[in-house]
């Protein structure tokens, strides 16, 4: 296919192969080719239409496409099995629309591809479905850029599941303004003494300081 065009996906069934692009008006967002990829012909689908994803049924007579307009309607099921690859590529007004079953639903991979600004589109209720293995894939920018609603939204499950390098990756104003009381008594005795950074403890309000147990305290 023409190398300009912005790829999203390829799919392969029964000798076909099917590559799915993101593209303007008037112009084909689907394209064949049943010689392996040595040549693409243009679909006879609508036109204008930018696709995030693409299958072919196992003879390669039947496709699949998603476009934006259609992420919403993907149930739990085939949200889980759509390419982490997609992910990054959505708007965050699809990630925002996504419900509580089909973020419980997002695999591992799926959530460690997320961009700052998706998560965020998370709201504070998306990131509180969050499973704890899928906080722990967050990579420090990812976690950074939560917004202290957010880590407040954490259940106290969720925050004891954290890494200590995550810990240390919170900024003070997320520690300070988003941990709650419930959340700092829910720390494990590691987390406060190698997770928990000398800025950190120095930004910890009164009431964090008080919900601190005697562990806690000798830790630091």
């Amino acid at each position: 296919p023409l190398a300009a065009q912005a790829w999203r996906d390829l799919a392969q069934g029964g000798g076909l192969l099917v590559a799915a692009a993101a593209v303007g008006s008037g112009q084909q967002g689907l394209y064949l080719s049943t010689d392996g990829g040595l040549s693409w012909q243009s679909a006879s689908a609508p036109q204008g239409r930018s696709y995030s994803a693409v299958s072919v049924s196992a003879s390669g007579r039947v496709i699949a496409a998603l476009d934006g307009s259609d992420f919403a309607l993907l149930s739990a099921s085939q949200l889980a099995h759509l390419d982490p690859t997609v992910i990054p590529t959505l708007k965050t007004a699809q990630i925002a629309a996504l419900n509580t079953e089909q973020i419980v639903a997002l695999s591992t991979a799926q959530v460690s591809g997320l961009t700052t600004l998706q998560l965020l589109a998370l709201g504070s209720s998306g990131i509180a479905a969050l499973q704890t293995e899928d906080l722990a894939v967050l990579k420090s920018a990812q976690l950074v850029a939560l917004a202290t609603d957010q880590i407040a939204a954490l259940s106290s499950e969720q925050i004891a599941s954290l890494t200590t390098s995550q810990i240390a990756a919170l900024s003070t104003r997320q520690v300070a303004e988003g941990l709650t009381t419930a959340q700092i008594a829910a720390l494990t005795t590691n987390q406060v003494r190698a997770g928990l950074t000398t800025a950190q403890a120095a930004a910890l309000t009164t009431e964090q300081i008080e919900a601190l147990n005697t562990e806690h305290i000798a830790s630091l």
